[in-house]
């Protein structure tokens, strides 16, 4: 997995960047292949804004959240990736099943 983190308008303390690297390592469980993540977090006033793109098995998935808890905006990013990665897994597992299903109909051994 590879993990870049950028900090927009506040200072990246290392307690924010170990919270983002432990929450996205979470993500791996739905890639077979590599996984690269892009964190961005930014404050503007009172709002914490946290934006996660995730580069995997030659799919591009994002998610933004916003807060008044940059922890609290990770949270609610990670989730949102964390559903759209988990039903593309779903659909990719269930097309694996369906063309193993063909093959057996039609007398190919896989």
């Amino acid at each position: 997995m590879k993990l870049d983190i950028t900090a927009r308008h506040f200072a990246l303390t290392p307690a924010i960047e170990s919270f983002v690297s432990k929450k996205v390592g979470g993500m791996e469980l739905f890639v077979t292949g590599e996984l690269k993540v892009h964190a961005i977090l930014s404050v503007d006033k009172y709002l914490h804004a946290a934006e996660l793109v995730v580069h995997a098995d030659h799919r591009v998935c994002r998610a933004q959240a916003v807060s008044k808890d940059m922890l609290d905006a990770i949270n609610k990013a990670v989730k949102k990736l964390e559903r759209e990665l988990s039903t593309h897994h779903k659909k990719e597992r269930e097309k694996e099943i369906r063309k193993l299903r063909n093959q057996r109909k039609r007398g190919v051994r896989p």
